[in-house]
């Protein structure tokens, strides 16, 4: 059956133990110390279930157990992700005003975009990302060890804010199952379930930094039942991520999605229906035949018949069937068994967010979209890339980046001169009004910390203008704004449930 009581735990990080190959060969973990103002108590009810074994506790803190090493006797290594550029996917909207303590989440929506973690139907993370990681070994860097005390002894030392998901102790001492719940072999294969998987992310409240910190077993499967949590193919981590050349037929990544467009060009020409674009990186012809894209709503639309990429080609498809939404989406591939080959989804958040800063406000149906169109990538490199190109073949190109520090709010936008000097703009139209004047405006992420002169020097500005003392004429953003209002109706729900108890 699956995890009892899953949910998530807001702290603040203390103290850590690891346990290395000295101290545990079978199944050491690293205990995170936390601080709990809120207390477990107040927010649930639910009986747990025992967890650990011997007394790691220390008095007044709570404990996290952090695997480190799998307890298959065949595969025992971890699969890890690490994000530190974390902002952007939607669900930190959802926690940023959640007070300290623990928060069942059994009963909330169980989709991509709920608060519920899923590794395969999320699209946290790029899974290209990840590796595969010993429990102790000589060296630096090449070990789960390696990799995770440094990011658990920065959050202490910066006083950051700890989002634990996962399953608490049936004392109520702390929490585990703080990795992917899913895919397990036979042995573990009860604990399997959706959208129940652990993490841990990280929020420095004083630069408004977010990590995300994801961890798997090697052993576990890449493609899972979406009911069950059952392995429904033999591809494990272990295997896509191995040290071993990549079996070309791997599921995984063998067409990517390249970009969305999401507010087509309706006018011209050149113009374009609502499209995903995918790329073929394989050397042979890959068909994709009762191929689908599926949104976070459960839409989907299937691909031509007669679909197919060619070697080392790209192609755009319509998806008329599919809307994504401006409030930040999923999109994923699935191949003609229902399989996961490629997701994505902090780039149409990304992009969201800045429609926002120009038009705050849900659009009526017909009024047209501020946006000829919007171009996001799938990953960094690609998508610095592009940034790079169109700034070379557009007549005007903005930068905008907000920031939040110390609960104040700042942004900035700038533009480049033809010297690539920095000008600052004092007054940006608005999206609409630009559109009025016959000019076609058009939207691309560019990634954060990736040397562009225009995206870091408006990362700089936005960051001076949060001080405190500094007030500006901002609309509120829609995103926000629900963030705030859901805050303030759990804080509500607190109180009540305090004084009831």
């Amino acid at each position: 059956m699956p995890l009892r009581n899953y949910g998530v735990w807001k702290a603040n990080p203390v103290s850590y133990v690891v346990e290395h190959e000295a101290d545990d060969d079978k199944s050491p973990h690293l205990s995170l110390y936390f601080s709990d103002k809120g207390g477990l108590s107040h927010h649930s009810g639910h009986k747990f279930r025992r967890a650990g074994r011997g007394n790691k506790e220390i008095a007044g803190l709570f404990r996290a157990a952090i695997n480190i090493k799998s307890g298959d006797k065949d595969e025992s290594r971890l699969t890890y992700w690490v994000d530190h550029d974390f902002n952007n996917h939607p669900i930190v909207n959802s926690l940023t005003d959640l007070s300290s303590g623990f928060y069942p989440l059994e009963e909330t929506e169980s989709t991509p975009a709920g608060v519920r973690l899923d590794y395969i139907r999320s699209n946290l993370f790029n899974v290209n990302t990840g590796r595969i990681l010993p429990h102790d070994e000589p060296g630096s860097n090449n070990d789960m060890i390696d990799v995770l005390e440094p990011e658990v002894k920065q959050a202490i030392d910066h006083k950051a804010d700890i989002y634990l998901f996962g399953e608490p102790f049936s004392d109520r001492k702390g929490i585990h199952n703080v990795h992917m719940n899913q895919g397990n072999v036979k042995r573990f294969a009860h604990d399997d379930g959706v959208f129940q998987d652990g993490g841990l992310l990280i929020n420095y409240p004083r630069s408004g930094r977010w990590v995300g910190v994801f961890l798997g077993f090697a052993s576990q499967a890449v493609h899972t039942d979406d009911k069950t949590g059952h392995a429904i193919s033999s591809e494990t981590w272990g295997d896509y991520m191995g040290t071993k050349e990549r079996d070309a037929e791997m599921t995984e990544d063998s067409v990517t999605i390249d970009e969305a467009l999401i507010n087509p060009e309706l006018d011209g020409p050149r113009a374009r229906r609502r499209s995903v674009t995918l790329t073929n990186p394989k050397d042979h012809t890959m068909p994709l035949s009762s191929w689908k894209i599926k949104n976070s709503a459960g839409e989907f639309q299937a691909l031509p018949r007669d679909a197919a990429l060619g070697a080392k080609s790209t192609q755009a498809f319509d998806i008329p069937d599919v809307h994504l939404s401006n409030l930040g989406d999923t999109i994923t591939l699935l191949n003609e068994q229902g399989l996961k080959v490629d997701g994505l989804v902090r780039d149409i958040e990304v992009l969201s967010k800045l429609l926002h800063v120009f038009w705050p406000r849900l659009l009526p149906p017909w009024r047209a979209e501020s946006f000829a169109n919007i171009k996001i990538r799938s990953d960094r490199e690609t998508t610095r890339e592009r940034a790079e190109a169109v700034r070379s073949t557009s007549d005007i190109v903005g930068y905008s980046d907000a920031s939040g520090r110390e609960g104040h709010l700042g942004a900035a936008v700038i533009a480049l001169g033809n010297n690539l000097e920095v000008i600052e703009s004092q007054q940006v139209p608005a999206a609409t009004e630009v559109q009025a004047a016959g000019i076609a405006l058009r939207l691309q992420w560019v990634p954060g910390h990736c040397d562009n002169l225009g995206n870091d020097a408006a990362d700089r500005l936005a960051k001076d203008a949060a001080g405190p003392g500094k007030t500006h004429p901002f609309r509120s953003l829609l995103t926000r704004e629900t963030a705030f209002i859901r805050g303030k109706t759990l804080r509500q729900w607190e109180k009540e449930w305090k004084s009831y108890l």
